[in-house]
């Protein structure tokens, strides 16, 4: 059985992705805050082949921003953030029991698109599960919720728009630039060349960027 996650959020509710059955760390909420954040609440219901989970880490999607250091767990629970990485910590959850944990994050990326958060589940008996995989069908599948316009942070460029793209737009430009160069180059020397006049300096190629 699939499991449908729907949130209400300024005023219209968001539908976000069924969570396969076998990825037991879930996203089960992402909630705007009307500031570009997203407060996000993920979960787990279970342990390590009955061991109690001791604790979890969870790492943010590419471009994403973890905000401020307050993060909501369950008592007794501590959390830090590091690197992208958030990893919470305490006594045993018993296996079964349901455990929340809520973070406030900005998002990056375009509406649509599947945001992953890959994720360490560890138990008290040393075994763990590493809910990683990107496909649906993944034995261990991360959490993910597919982002909407109203959980993407807008002043936060998507992963897609990259320097690399904008350094190819410079050098359209540069191009551009270029063939107006030569064109007019060869303009100004067919009106010389009909007066008998010596031919002028021909337009000088850009200097190319670095």
């Amino acid at each position: 059985m699939r499991r449908l996650v729907i949130i209400g959020a300024l005023s219209a509710a968001l539908t976000l992705v069924a969570a396969p059955a076998s990825a037991h760390v879930l996203v089960d909420a992402v909630e705007p805050e009307g500031d570009g954040s997203v407060t996000v609440t993920f979960s787990f219901d279970h342990g390590c082949d009955g061991s109690p989970t001791t604790a979890l880490a969870v790492s943010m999607p590419e471009g994403a921003q973890i905000v401020g250091d307050e993060f909501g767990a369950p008592d007794g629970w501590m959390a830090t953030a590091d690197d992208g990485t958030i990893r919470w910590s305490g006594p045993g959850i018993a296996d079964g029991d349901t455990a929340q944990f809520t973070a406030q994050l900005r998002l990056s990326g375009a509406p649509g698109t599947t945001l992953l958060f890959p994720s360490e589940q560890e138990c008290e008996n040393g075994e763990g599960y590493a809910w990683t995989g990107s496909a649906d069908d993944d034995p261990e599948p991360a959490p993910r919720f597919v982002a909407t316009a109203a959980t993407l942070d807008p002043d936060l460029a998507p992963a897609s728009q990259t320097p690399a793209e904008t350094s190819g737009a410079g050098t359209l430009a540069v191009a551009g630039a270029v063939v107006i160069a030569t064109v007019a180059g060869a303009a100004a020397l067919q009106v010389s060349g009909g007066s008998g006049r010596k031919p002028g300096p021909r337009g000088r190629r850009p200097a190319s960027r670095r």
